[in-house]
This record gives structure tokens, sequence and C-alpha cells, in this order.
């Protein structure tokens, strides 16, 4: 396989516009705004990316905005 063929590694923000796209299509509007999505996936991204090996900062990223928005945090003040 030569250089050329090989894939170029996505920059962070083209990632994160991936996973965004991915979970769109899974959680509609009703369910969580664009802009909320979009600060969560970069949020969690961000809190991951400076680890040392970055391979799957990407997935983790991804993993931990589903779970978020499947099992939300009281807001502050709320009685659980």
């Amino acid at each position: 396989m030569s250089m050329t063929q090989l894939a170029r590694p996505q920059t962070d923000d083209q990632q994160i516009t991936e996973i965004v796209a991915r979970l769109r299509r899974r959680y509609p509007p009703q369910r969580i705004s664009s802009p909320d999505l979009e600060q969560l996936v970069d949020g969690f991204y961000h809190q991951l990316s400076a680890a040392p090996i970055r391979t799957f900062v990407a997935i983790l990223a991804e993993r931990l905005t589903r779970a978020s928005i499947e099992n939300p945090a009281p807001a502050a003040g709320t009685p659980s």
C-alpha cells in the first residue's frame, strides 16, 4: 500500500461533525436540540482529547453523549 492510498487522519472538527450527524439521525430535535447536541459532543470530545492515546476519543465521546441523552442528570436543585 502506497502512502497516497493511506487514509488521512480526520481533524477533530471533522470527527465531531460526523458524531453529531450520526447522533442527529438517532435522536430527533424533539429529544435534543441541535445546539445542545453539538455542545454535548464538543464538550465530551474535548474532555477526552488530552489523552495520550487518542485512538478512541471519537468513539468514547459518542458513547458518553448517547449515555448523557439516554440518562440525563437531574437539574441542580431538583429533588431526585
